[in-house]
């Protein structure tokens, strides 16, 4: 993997010109870029600050937050002991607290990919029970909302797999298409959700409207891209920087 010599971007082995600044990359070969005499490199390799400097902005401003969380955490306790009755209000603003700080973490993305989704879904399946028990009972936290916290995170995993294999294919337009798809299975999952909790039985309404409008978009688009020409198609992804 290589990077450009202008803006630092990361490049693939093949490209000739910066897809982001259009600079021309030179093609090296391993005679050039050897000094025979001394063998050792005449270029230089490049490095670049960039991600060192995202990560300390990212600890400063997640630490800076954390520090004003557990502030406010510890305020909203003593206010609870001194004031009994505004427990339940002091509860929820505690909560929101906790799953703003977790939302933060995992959206900073200290882990993986899958891991910080997974976070964020598990974050939202928290704070979702601790507003229903809050509430007096266990309803619709078990009954909808973790259901479609699951549907949710099956489509992103087969949304993951598929950007991964058409990735290596550098087939980037067809994404567009596959979210369309996935949202309209994901209406559909959330509309059968929805109607057997609250109606008793399993039907669908909205949702196969959202289906059939995203599917025939996505099926456009495809078409579309694949009866263009090579050279249409190069242009295109040089304009888009796939």
């Amino acid at each position: 993997m290589s990077y450009c010599p202008k803006c630092g971007v990361e490049l693939d082995g093949y490209i000739k010109s910066c897809p982001l600044c259009s600079f021309p990359i030179p093609d090296l070969g391993e005679e050039d870029a050897l000094d025979y005499e001394g063998g050792t490199h005449k270029y230089p390799n490049a490095t670049t600050q960039y991600k060192e400097n995202v990560q300390q902005l990212k600890n400063a401003v997640f630490f800076s937050v954390l520090l004003i969380a557990i502030s406010g955490i510890v305020i909203i306790s003593i206010l609870k002991a001194v004031y009994p009755e505004s427990i339940l209000v002091a509860n929820y603003i505690l909560m929101s607290i906790i799953a703003a700080i977790l939302y933060l973490f995992f959206g900073l993305r200290y882990l993986k990919t899958t891991l910080n989704v997974a976070g964020i879904l598990a974050t939202t399946m928290f704070i979702t029970y601790a507003i229903d028990f809050q509430i007096g009972g266990l309803s619709w936290s078990t009954t909808i909302a973790f259901p479609i916290i699951a549907i949710i995170f099956v489509s992103w995993l087969i949304l993951r797999a598929l950007y991964k294999k058409i990735k290596n294919k550098n087939l980037y337009i067809h994404i567009p298409s596959f979210i369309l798809i996935f949202s309209g299975v994901l209406c559909i999952g959330i509309d059968f959700i929805l109607t057997y909790q609250l109606k008793n039985k399993l039907a669908i309404s909205w949702s196969i409207i959202v289906a059939i409008c995203a599917f025939c978009i996505s099926t456009a688009l495809l078409v579309t891209y694949h009866g263009l020409s090579e050279k249409n198609k190069a242009w295109l992804k040089r304009k888009l920087h796939v």
